[in-house]
């Protein structure tokens, strides 16, 4: 049998040390590797200006993370916002890596062009009592608000928050703020502001504005107006000051105790109105300006253009909200270039081309009542013709389908040319022309009468009856010995009765007596 010695104590005093030391690490040392924050302080346009910046600390073993977008717009885009911030924090459990953050504070601000701010902030884990807190101020003297839902009486921005009391004249209700959360959010604003001041120092002074362009012969739209370098430099100082209040805000706020989120969001409340005053009197934003009482100007607005519109130096402000760039001039939404005329709305029209309102196209010619004709309808420099239609000796235009009588255009497109007046008229049934201002009834004919003094008119007459009965030989006429005779069939006007192939004329006969001829005229 083997005896096995015990360990030594020193040996089993170790190990136990060294298994203590490793349930401590885990929640000294971080199991995970937490993803890389988003880029600190990254300023771009959008819109305006939007800005993005980010921060974490570890206080107690939980990972603190802050993350603040600020939007600002620039230009009269349709968006009445002048400025918006929303700030998460989050924090997780460096012990328990599966457990997904929590947020412990989400704040959303929101500024008008009228200088109006509204405020809300949400209280999560590491806060116990007050849950939500809402602010809104419309004239830069007093706050509205809820705690929790309820109403708060209205206060001076720059009360005591001790002195701030529900509607009902209750106190507002006690708030307990873990340590961590206490300590980590002042870290986290501090490590903002030191990022966004650096990356507002190294940001270019060249003093670039972004301009849009034209090209000849083109009709450049008007570009949306785009803030300068000089502007974005002047934007991050106040957003570095903006996140110093913010700072400020959670140290003064630590010092409320039971207090802490109404005294933090009162704070970042009135850091809300100093970025206001200092968007407006030193970047020279509209909007901002109006509510300080500065003029826009440089850096942000070197071409104030009214209302919130601007345009960068040298540019000219078109519609609102858009700009031309130097060398060109506006047309409503359009930028014309050099050789073009703006002819109203937005048509920007080569010089050469303009016909009075109007731009006249390739092969068009310019009309002298100011109009563009396609060049092959031109009618005697008058006129402008449709396809189909005749081009009239006084320059105007008789539609297709329109008979033109002696130098006439019919006005109804029924109309037909009467052989007797030579004028227009209605035909008469079976598309016929009247015989002398009449309709000739069935059976008669139209003849050329003459009467006494030798007039000839046109009148209807009842024909005789055909040769000898004789159907193939129709009467169409007398003979011309006849001074009252009846001219049919020998004048291009009158209406015919004889077959194509027949002539109207005497029929004579061969006879005992001789060569017997008709004094009637028939077709034969």
């Amino acid at each position: 049998m083997t005896f096995q010695h015990p360990l030594p104590t020193f040996l089993l005093r170790a190990l136990c040390g060294l298994l203590l030391i490793s349930i401590v690490a885990c929640c000294r040392v971080s199991r995970f590797a937490p993803p890389p924050p988003p880029p600190i302080c990254n300023t771009t346009q959008q819109n305006g200006i939007q800005t993005t910046a980010s921060a974490s600390t570890i206080v107690n073993n939980f990972l603190f993370t802050a993350t603040l977008t600020r939007s600002l717009t620039l230009s009269s885009s349709g968006q009445a916002t002048v400025s918006a911030t929303h700030l998460v924090v989050q924090r997780s459990n460096r012990c328990k890596p599966s457990q997904p953050p929590v947020t412990a504070l989400t704040v959303d601000t929101q500024s008008t062009p009228n200088g109006a701010v509204q405020l809300s902030a949400t209280f999560g884990t590491g806060f116990q009592g007050v849950k939500q807190v809402t602010l809104v101020s419309t004239d830069r003297a007093t706050f509205q608000g809820t705690v929790n839902g309820a109403a708060l009486a209205p206060f001076p921005i720059k009360a005591d928050p001790k002195s701030i009391k529900l509607a009902d004249g209750s106190a507002v209700p006690a708030t307990i703020v873990d340590v961590g959360t206490q300590q980590a959010l002042p870290t986290l604003f501090q490590m903002i502001q030191g990022q966004c001041t650096k990356t507002a120092g190294s940001t270019p002074s060249a003093g670039l504005i972004q301009t849009g362009g034209g090209n000849a012969g083109v009709d450049p739209p008007a570009h949306p107006f785009s803030p300068s370098t000089a502007c974005l430099i002047c934007v991050a100082g106040v957003t570095v000051t903006y996140d110093g209040c913010v700072y400020g805000a959670a140290i003064a706020a630590g010092a409320c105790g039971l207090l802490y989120p109404l005294c933090f969001a009162v704070a970042e409340g009135a850091c809300l109105f100093a970025e206001i005053v200092g968007l407006g009197t030193l970047c020279h934003i509209p909007g901002p300006a109006a509510v300080v009482g500065v003029t826009p100007g440089p850096p942000c607005c070197p071409t104030f253009c009214g209302g919130a519109s601007c345009c960068n130096a040298t540019e000219t402000c078109a519609s609102p909200g858009l700009c031309c760039s130097a060398g060109l001039s506006v047309c409503g939404s359009n930028c014309c270039t050099t050789g073009q005329t703006c002819l109203g709305g937005n048509n920007c029209c080569p010089t050469a081309s303009v016909c009075g309102s109007s731009c006249c196209g390739s092969g068009q010619t310019c009309l002298s009542n100011g109009t563009c004709c396609d060049s092959g309808n031109v009618c005697n420099g008058q006129s402008c013709c449709n396809t189909g239609d005749t081009c009239m000796p006084n320059g105007s235009c008789c539609s297709a389908g329109h008979k033109v009588c002696n130098g006439v255009c019919c006005p109804n497109s029924t109309d037909i040319c009467d052989p007797n007046s030579g004028a227009c008229t209605s035909p008469c049934p079976g598309g016929v022309p009247p015989c002398g201002g009449s309709c000739c009834s069935a059976g008669q004919l139209c003849c050329q009468v003459s009467t006494t003094g030798g007039t000839i008119q046109p009148q209807c007459i009842n024909p005789l009856g055909p040769f000898q009965g004789n159907p193939q030989n129709p009467w169409c006429g007398s003979g011309t010995t006849d001074p009252n005779g009846t001219l049919c069939n020998n004048c291009s006007l009158v209406l015919c009765n004889c077959a194509s192939n027949q002539q109207c004329g005497s029929i004579c006969q061969r006879g005992p007596g001789g060569t017997l001829c008709s004094s009637e005229w028939y077709c034969h």
